[in-house]
C-alpha cells in the first residue's frame, strides 16, 4: 500500500461513505434501515453523467 500513496504514479482511489447518521429510521439501534446517504450519492452521480 505504501507504493500507492498520493505522490505515486498509481495512487489508490478510496472513498468512504459514512451512513451511520442515517442508517436507521426510528429507534437508533433497532429501527428500519434507510440507506438515505446512498440514495443521495446515487442521484448525484447519475445527474453528473448527463
Amino acid at each position: 500500500m505504501s507504493a500507492h500513496g498520493l505522490n505515486s504514479n498509481k495512487p489508490m482511489a478510496f472513498t468512504h461513505v459514512d451512513i451511520a447518521g442515517s442508517a436507521t429510521e426510528g429507534h437508533p439501534l433497532y429501527g428500519s434501515p434507510t440507506a438515505t446517504a446512498l440514495v443521495g450519492l446515487f442521484q448525484y452521480m447519475t445527474q453528473a453523467e448527463k
